[in-house]
């Protein structure tokens, strides 16, 4: 939704006010105490300079931000961490998602449900006090929404699980009309597809429900070779990720990571 012109209007201090009224979380405009660190992302290439910043509290004060900007022509931004490449969102209502951070893990499903403020840290130390593992990214700080949404290639075991975004189960979605909608392979099969890859361009995702996977050995480390070893380094790689094979067939067994 981010990025998306129309007409826009003006905007009083007294609808600022009442919509300020009907969030739970912090409303700011320009000028604001706050506003500045609101609207900084992680990647700084990025300066945004929204026309209001709606800093989301649950999925209602979500629903009353997309409405709003609705109402006044606005377009709508989101940001949960920053990490991401985004379109500036200058003019914008921007709906900061980071104070939502509540989260579940159903060791009997393999499954963990995440709102759209849950970094990977937690959700990978919630999930391993239970011998289960997410497919995550390398770093702890991104969001574990917008990486999945993104499509999300975990390093340690993509190679045999596949996309993140292949094992969401159900989205908490507050769609362009404000309504928050669950949608699922079932409820709504052709937008939960476009919302694998799409991102907010969508709706604004206030919550996410997606698979585990059962992991009680973890190998890790690095192997450095100075630059002159390029050509041999790669060649040796070509070699022997053509021999590998799938990582769940090795030994008969479920792949530790």
């Amino acid at each position: 939704m981010a990025g998306v012109r129309t007409s826009v209007t003006h905007v009083t201090n007294e609808q600022v006010d009442q919509l300020a009224e009907r969030v739970t979380g912090p409303v700011l405009r320009p000028g604001d105490e706050g506003y500045p660190g609101e609207a900084e992302g992680f990647n700084l290439a990025f300066r945004h300079r929204p026309a209001l910043i709606v800093g989301a509290a649950n999925a209602s004060d979500v629903q009353q931000a997309v409405r709003f900007a609705g109402d006044h022509g606005l377009p709508v931004a989101v940001v949960a961490t920053g990490h991401g490449p985004a379109v500036v969102a200058d003019g914008a209502v921007m709906i900061t998602a980071w104070r939502m951070t509540d989260m579940m893990v159903d060791p009997v499903r393999q499954v963990a449900r995440v709102e759209a403020g849950v970094r990977w840290r937690r959700a990978v130390d919630r999930a391993a006090t239970v011998g289960l593992a997410p497919l995550c990214g390398s770093s702890p700080t991104v969001g574990v929404v917008g990486y999945t949404l993104g499509g999300g290639l975990s390093v340690t075991m993509g190679r045999a699980h596949g996309w993140a975004s292949d094992q969401m189960r159900s989205l908490d979605v507050v769609t362009a009309d404000g309504e928050l909608r669950h949608v699922s392979a079932e409820s709504d099969p052709d937008l939960l597809w476009a919302l694998r890859g799409g991102k907010s361009n969508f709706g604004v995702v206030t919550a996410m429900e997606f698979g585990l996977f059962p992991v009680t050995r973890l190998y890790a480390g690095g192997l450095f070779y100075s630059g002159e070893h390029t050509a041999a380094v790669l060649r040796a790689y070509q070699e022997l990720t053509t021999r590998a094979g799938r990582a769940d067939q090795l030994g008969g067994a479920a792949p530790d990571a």
